[in-house]
């Protein structure tokens, strides 16, 4: 996981990670353990952050740590 990237994009989208834990429906201790990398993301928080915060591929890949299959 990209911590930096990730915080940055979280800054550039206005949104408040208390929001965003709304938004995934999760607590904020479990997002700030998958923030760090305690615990991993699941396809649907990575889909929902995605969107929310307006990532590219290539961002959302270099954040998550997945491959691309291009």
């Amino acid at each position: 996981m990209n911590k930096i990237l990730f915080k940055q994009k979280v800054r550039e989208s206005g949104y408040r990670y208390q929001f965003l834990c709304d938004k995934l429906g999760i607590s904020n201790q479990g997002f700030a353990k998958k923030r760090n990398g305690t615990i991993p993301f699941k396809v649907n928080e990575i889909n929902t952050l995605t969107e929310l915060l307006g990532l590219t591929a290539d961002e959302r890949d270099d954040i998550f740590g997945l491959i691309s299959t291009k």
